[in-house]
């Protein structure tokens, strides 16, 4: 895979992220956060290939083991990005969505990966995936919006 090709969509995000409402910043950086993680799993697939067929010291000599390094750091980064930035209801559900849609994208584009089974298994996976996102959703609108802290009990 060649990293070239996501960095400057990873870049315009975070451009767009720099200015705005704290609802839209967080909504970008989310959806950066998801497509780093997405990212870093496919560096990693590739590294465990890069170390099973060359073991623990020839896997060094491969770009993919520095590569899952690299996006590791940047989606920590704009993971809290993201948290920090604007409410956790916009920027959960999307981190939580983003990465397995763009895995499932990346796995079929890059590995010549594909679904196999029945018809009904593969909508059993759609339908079980947008059961994931909808109780994500509903998960993080059904918080408080501000924790507090509880009082502090009346002295006696």
């Amino acid at each position: 895979m060649r990293p070239r090709r996501i960095a400057p969509s990873l870049a315009l995000f975070t451009i767009l992220a720099a200015r705005g409402s704290p609802v839209r910043r967080a909504a970008l950086y989310a959806a950066a956060s998801g497509i780093v993680w997405a990212t870093m799993a496919t560096f990693l697939k590739s590294t465990t290939e890069d170390f099973s067929a060359h073991g623990l010291v020839g896997m060094f000599g491969h770009g993919s083991v520095y590569a899952v390094v690299l996006t590791g750091v940047v989606g920590a980064v704009l993971t809290q990005a993201a948290l920090h930035t604007g409410p956790l209801s916009i920027s959960q559900p999307l981190m939580v969505t983003v990465d397995p849609f763009v895995s499932i994208i990346l796995g079929v584009w890059l590995f010549g990966e594909h679904f196999s089974g029945a018809e009904v298994r593969i909508v059993v996976a759609v339908i079980a995936f947008a059961v994931m996102a909808a109780g994500v959703v509903f998960m993080t609108r059904t918080s408080p919006d501000v924790l507090e802290a509880p009082a502090p009990p009346a002295p006696p």
